[in-house]
């Protein structure tokens, strides 16, 4: 009854409307954007987020509500589906007019709902690589029916139409509201207001921006195409007066060069050196595929950069898509990882601990710092490390320490302890020389530079030691000289090789490892953060390991003194017992002489 109420409703008040086809329909809503989806790799067309990847012509239903409210493009035009009976296929009826389309977003703004994990993304082998995973499974919720009724053209075109969700007719769209219901965010990339009449979606915050931790750099999103986006990025240099230079990056994985793969660096210097346009502010583009200084950059000429005022300010608009091998694609829906970094040069310079990597999805204005997969070469340095300095070198060397009385001749190569020392320290030196060579290559032209300078350079003076150290092994003399005495050369090799290198040695070694955990537990390094928990884990594992041993080793070694004592004291017992045995035999035998 209230259907037929609303149509001639409609009919009386919309004299427009007497030209097309009344129409009272209830279907699915799904966004253009998916719908609109070609076939990718062995995916069909029509598909949609999350995982699974929704078929829309078989599964309208698995859709969410979220995707379409809290994606931008997706927001921004719809289309309504039906069923055909005899094959169960959906496909496209409907779609709206402007206005209609505006109360249709009025109806999702207003739906409430959030889900569980937004941060969460599709993984590489989905039919929508990197967008957000909005899933039913991860908190989303599925779509309902709307009911609709309008006006149809013979095209399919829907206008003056009044909405509501399937099931709840007392709750109609456009709903008025004061003020009037306005979406937010850029043309064709729509966004829901922080507050609509009916509550709205919440939020709040710029979301077309981001920035660095410190506030001193901002990226911002100035305008949105089908296919381009125009950014402006700027650096507070008050500090610096009007000279410097900042960085703005895509990258693959968030690191500076996507592991060798290739990074697109855009930078604003507030001075030149080329000769063509010394001393002036000039913009530029950098390919870069190590970490290294960028070289051979390209002017961009139809590109802004500026400093006023104590600020650097550069403007640039690219396409989403990269257009050759040396740019990399700014994802429409779904995270992209971004790099800053600004130094204090006139010219492009070393950054030092003013960079980083910020997850941005220019879709919805979802930001986080992002996460960086551990390079190989560095897991290869941590855990080699981590096996040498943290473990074997320092039990080779407890070995040497503690075991010459103890175990003496289990090993027909020689003493025990002195087998298992060199076996340990060659195991421990090779693993530490490794580790040393993984973080050479890894570093690059960047050797001794950045953040960890401690660890740099504490870590050089250990590999050195431990380095050296088999080679003094190698020199030492024989123990004893003809007379069973200990010679003058080998006393002066044992405070080498012990105490000048050996201790020295482990004792900064297992330093380092401490250093390098916390390290990789600042801020400094944004470094996926297995490793730092496994450093962790390991070294304390170790000191409870060694802790353990001390106490075992020690109390085995005061039961060993107590039972020498003892059998001493027994042996002095049985001595002055013969001795007064014999006195008093001695003294007998006195007396009957």
């Amino acid at each position: 009854m209230i259907n037929i109420i609303l149509v001639a409703l409609i009919l009386s008040t919309s004299p427009s409307l007497i030209a097309g086809v009344a129409i009272d329909y209830t279907g699915y809503i799904v966004d253009s954007y998916c719908w609109n989806k070609p076939a990718i790799g062995s995916f069909p067309p029509h598909t949609a987020p999350p995982a699974g990847c929704i078929d829309l012509t078989k599964s309208p239903e698995s859709h969410t509500m979220e995707c379409i409210r809290d994606v931008t493009v997706c927001l921004n035009s719809m289309v309504m589906l039906s069923q055909d009976t005899t094959t169960n296929i959906y496909s496209k009826k409907y779609s709206f007019d402007a206005a209609s389309t505006l109360s249709l977003q009025q109806l999702i703004c207003d739906q409430k709902g959030t889900v569980k994990d937004s941060s969460k993304l599709l993984s590489s082998t989905s039919c929508n690589p990197g967008a957000p995973d909005l899933s039913i499974s991860n908190g989303g919720h599925a779509l309902s029916k709307i009911h609709v009724v309008g006006e149809a053209t013979s095209a399919g075109v829907i206008s003056n139409a009044i909405f509501n969700i399937d099931g709840t007719p007392s709750v109609m769209y456009p709903m008025t509201t004061s003020p009037a219901f306005k979406l937010d965010g850029q043309k064709n990339f729509p966004k829901c207001p922080t507050k609509s009449g009916g509550g709205g979606s919440g939020g709040g915050g710029d979301t077309n921006s981001f920035s660095s931790p410190d506030g001193h750099w901002t990226a911002k999103i100035m305008a949105l195409t089908e296919t381009s986006i125009s950014w402006k990025v700027t650096h507070d240099c008050k500090d610096a007066g009007d000279t410097g230079w900042f960085g703005f990056g895509i990258s693959k994985d968030g690191t500076m060069d996507s592991s060798s793969a290739g990074s697109e660096i855009y930078t604003c210097t507030s001075s030149s050196s080329s000769s063509a346009s010394a001393g002036k502010a000039l913009a530029s583009q950098y390919w870069v595929t190590a970490k290294s200084m960028p070289t051979n950059g390209k002017e961009l000429t139809a590109s802004t950069c500026t400093w006023a005022m104590g600020k650097g300010t550069m403007t640039f608009t690219r396409d989403f898509k990269a257009n050759n091998n040396k740019e990399r694609t700014i994802e429409k829906i779904g995270a992209t990882n971004f790099l800053w970094a600004y130094g204090t040069s006139k010219t492009i310079g070393y950054h030092g601990g003013n960079k980083g990597t910020i997850s941005f999805d220019v879709s919805t204005g979802g930001s986080s710092g992002s996460t960086i997969p551990v390079p190989a070469l560095v897991a290869i340095h941590a855990i080699a490390m981590l096996l040498g300095w943290g473990l074997l070198l320092p039990l080779g060397a407890m070995f040497a320490r503690c075991c010459k009385k103890d175990i003496k001749d289990l090993s027909t190569k020689g003493p025990f302890w002195f087998v298992m020392h060199k076996r340990l320290q060659i195991s421990g030196w090779l693993l530490q020389l490794i580790g040393f060579i993984c973080i050479a290559i890894y570093k690059g032209e960047q050797q001794f530079v950045g953040n960890g300078q401690l660890h740099m350079w504490l870590g050089l003076v250990v590999v050195i030691l431990g380095t050296l150290n088999p080679v003094v092994a190698m020199l030492r003399p024989h123990p004893t000289n003809d007379d069973g005495e200990k010679t003058t050369n080998r006393k002066i090799w044992e405070i080498i090789h012990k105490y000048l290198i050996g201790w020295n040695a482990v004792i900064f070694g297992l330093v380092n490892c401490i250093v390098a955990t916390l390290m990789l537990h600042s801020t400094a390094y944004t470094f996926d953060p297995w490793l730092g928990t496994l450093a962790a884990v390991f070294l304390g594992a170790l000191s409870g390991g060694s802790l353990i041993v001390f106490l075992l080793w020690h109390v085995r070694s005061c039961k060993a003194k107590t039972s020498l004592v003892n059998l001493k004291n027994v042996s002095f017992e049985k001595d002055r017992q013969q001795q007064q045995s014999i006195t008093t035999s001695d003294n007998q035998n006195g007396g009957n002489n």
